[in-house]
């Protein structure tokens, strides 16, 4: 009977929610506030099904759809070698398997499992040309009943920069994530940022190192050690305080596809999703309830503060209303020049980051190019005398190509990780100049109208790391053919040397091409990701600025000479401010 009497106070909780919020979105309806009424439509429904979102989030190639195939025991979500997820993949409870994609158009369309990598991978979706929103799955699982969905996102980090982009825009919807690294490679820097962002947004978060099969035995508790040590340092935890579950996902889908409980046992899934289990039999439905509150809270608080606004303008002498408008209409100049400066700063730290690109390649070529010479002659001098001129310029070539390829595939990967940390440092700082901005905006307006108003930085930010990716396009290029020294008519010899010393003097002219591809993406990368952070920035700062504008230009435009308007308004002002309060 006791249960019965919390179980009801809970349902009350929740049918209060759900009457605020569709008060809310009467409310932003009439105030034409879209982005207040998309929100509050998506809370409601997130409330009104019990939708619980547990999100797989991490670095690309960490193994996040192999986790969740190996959870749902079935192979249903595509998996590769390189970074393959491109858009968000929904899985929840269905009496039988059914595959939906649905379009950023609205539009949707039932497809075959077998169908689902022509919608989901990068390989065969790049960069989703085919307008895909997400895709959902249902299927019958016991994990997805009572409202769970399972979601697989995109890994940021990768080489797509809209990748990155999908994960951040679906981290506000997620209560609890699975956040992944992996025993090898270890957990970076870039890898740390994120996991900031995701720890603003979700409830609880369960940390599973992947892919421990790849460590060598007795090497685990040194691996984990460190992993711990890490996170719990950059979280600002005790090490002991975090829990973190080692595992091996492409173990574990092995042992439930061949029902071998050994395995299963081994790969250490097991532990982790009794964790789960009890976490979410004992918090599932308060974690819904207080996500959906907190996030209402956050909503209701803005437009309160915009009503308030107003309604101060309206209770102000005209002359008194316009001068106050005047004054921060006057803001606007100092505004722009500070967009201005801000994309100033911008473009000289990209500036900068490709100049230090610029001076690693010099001390890369000072380093590398006699280690390839050497290697070159001694490829040469073990098969010269067992092979002719003809077959051993193609040898020589598809040997070189070979090694560029693999000192350039590492080299690049290093570059990558510098420039990442750059930008996402140089973004950082910016980010707060642009935070910095809009609180001024906050500030003005509030000590204009005489009203309190939060700091940007406890809203939604700007976040540093989320803009810059790469897109290293194609292989490396293959080496250009060498000319055919047999139209020398010298002696097997003879030619053979100078078909060294031609391949030796074609080698840095190689090594410069392929240090300018890099260079050349780069640069692309940086422009594109700079260019996307000055949008989200000028986006932000001008929207901090309409949204208060609009509300005092329009007690500005309902005064008329009898009061009767403004009089009016300010009732309706009041109601509102109530209803949401």
């Amino acid at each position: 009977m006791e249960h019965f009497g919390i179980l009801t106070d809970f349902q009350k909780e929740k049918e209060h929610l759900r009457r605020s919020l569709e008060a809310a979105e009467t409310l932003f309806l009439r105030n034409g506030w879209n982005r207040f009424l998309t929100e509050a439509h998506a809370l409601k429904q997130k409330l009104v099904g019990n939708i619980f979102n547990l999100v797989v989030m991490g670095q690309f190639k960490r193994g996040k759809s192999t986790l969740i195939n190996a959870m749902l025991g079935q192979p249903l979500l595509p998996t590769a070698v390189v970074p393959l997820t491109s858009v968000v993949t929904i899985l929840r409870y269905g009496e039988s398997l059914r595959v939906t994609v649905h379009f950023l158009n609205g539009s949707k369309q039932a497809i075959a499992l077998e169908e689902l990598s022509q919608y989901v991978t990068e390989k065969l979706n790049p960069e989703n040309v085919k307008g895909v929103d997400r895709v959902e799955i249902e299927y019958p699982a016991e994990l997805l009943r009572d409202g769970v969905q399972l979601i697989d996102t995109p890994g940021v980090g990768s080489v797509f920069e809209h990748n990155t982009d999908v994960a951040y825009q679906f981290m506000p919807r997620a209560d609890v994530v699975l956040f992944l690294v992996t025993a090898d490679p270890p957990v970076s820097q870039a890898e740390l940022h994120f996991l900031q962002d995701v720890r603003a947004h979700a409830a609880k978060i369960f940390f599973v190192k992947n892919k421990v099969d790849h460590l060598a035995p007795g090497e685990l508790e040194e691996s984990l050690q460190f992993t711990r040590q890490v996170l719990s340092k950059h979280l600002q935890l005790h090490p002991d305080s975090l829990t973190l579950f080692p595992i091996s996902a492409k173990w574990a889908l092995e042992a439930r596809r061949a029902q071998r409980m050994d395995l299963l046992e081994k790969s250490g899934l097991l532990q982790m999703e009794q964790a789960l289990e009890k976490f979410l039999m004992r918090e599932k439905g308060n974690l819904i309830l207080n996500n959906s509150r907190r996030r209402a809270r956050h909503l209701v608080g803005e437009a309160i503060t915009l009503l308030e606004l107003e309604m101060k303008a309206l209770q102000m002498p005209q002359a008194q209303l316009a001068e106050k408008i005047a004054t921060f209409r006057r803001e606007q100049g100092i505004i722009q020049q500070e967009k201005e400066d801000i994309q100033v700063l911008l473009q000289g730290g990209l500036r900068r980051i490709m100049e230090n690109y610029d001076e690693e390649v010099t001390a890369f070529k000072k380093g590398t190019l006699p280690e390839l010479e050497r290697w070159l002659r001694l490829q040469f001098e073990a098969t010269h005398e067992k092979t002719g001129v003809r077959e051993l310029a193609q040898l020589l070539e598809t040997k070189l190509r070979s090694k560029l390829e693999s000192v350039f595939t590492h080299w690049r990967k290093i570059q990558e990780e510098k420039t990442d940390r750059a930008f996402a440092e140089l973004a950082g700082r910016l980010s707060a100049r642009v935070n910095a901005v809009i609180d001024r905006i906050y500030e003005t307006a509030g000590n204009l109208f005489e009203l309190r108003i939060d700091k940007y930085e406890t809203r939604e930010h700007l976040a540093a790391e989320k803009y810059f990716y790469f897109k290293v396009g194609g292989e490396i290029s293959a080496l250009e053919p060498f000319e055919n020294l047999l139209t020398y008519g010298v002696a097997a010899l003879v030619s053979k040397k100078i078909l060294l010393n031609k391949t030796l003097s074609e080698l840095p002219r190689q090594f410069d091409k392929q240090c300018g591809r890099v260079r050349a993406d780069l640069l692309e990368r940086l422009q594109e990701s700079g260019f996307r952070f000055l949008g989200q920035m000028r986006e932000r700062i001008d929207q901090a600025y309409s949204e208060i504008d609009d509300v005092v230009q329009r007690a500005m435009q309902e005064r008329d000479p009898a009061q009767r308007q403004v009089n009016k308004r300010t009732a309706e002002l009041q109601q509102m401010i109530t209803h949401l309060r």
